[in-house]
């Protein structure tokens, strides 16, 4: 019995499509149901061991309103967090700190996580690091 050629096309798509959604990892919420907007600018995924590394942190409204809080920091080692650090306020959208890295976490990869709170929410902003010598 002959196969019409529409439905085998219709067919194969479907299983990929079955394929695909079943491959497919969990995709987290999206940025949109944050409470607000907050960015991390740093001095790049591999800081010097013993140097400052500069970070800025800003947080603003969804209507780009500059917002106010605290920032606290939290160090990362394959998912878990192994230290917190800082509770530091910060005013008119604005944070900017310089961190210094021991020597003794030299070549491991952590991940660098900034903690913002605002009187909107809180925002987890994390950024891989590998410190290097």
């Amino acid at each position: 019995m002959p196969v019409r050629r529409g439905f085998a096309m219709a067919a194969v798509a479907a299983v990929a499509a079955v394929a695909v959604a079943v491959a497919a990892p969990a995709v987290p919420a999206p940025a949109a149901s944050a409470p607000f907007v907050a960015t991390l600018k740093a001095g790049g995924h591999h800081p010097r061991a013993g140097h400052l590394w500069p970070i800025t942190v800003t947080a603003r409204s969804r209507r780009g309103t500059p917002l106010s809080g605290r920032i606290g920091y939290e160090y990362l080692f394959e998912g878990q967090v192994v230290a917190r650090r800082s509770n530091y306020a910060f005013h008119h959208g604005r944070f900017h700190d310089t961190i210094v890295w021991p020597a003794r976490s030299a070549g491991i990869h952590l991940t660098f996580r900034v903690v913002v709170r605002t009187r909107l929410g809180v925002v987890r902003l994390p950024y891989a690091v590998v410190v290097r010598r």
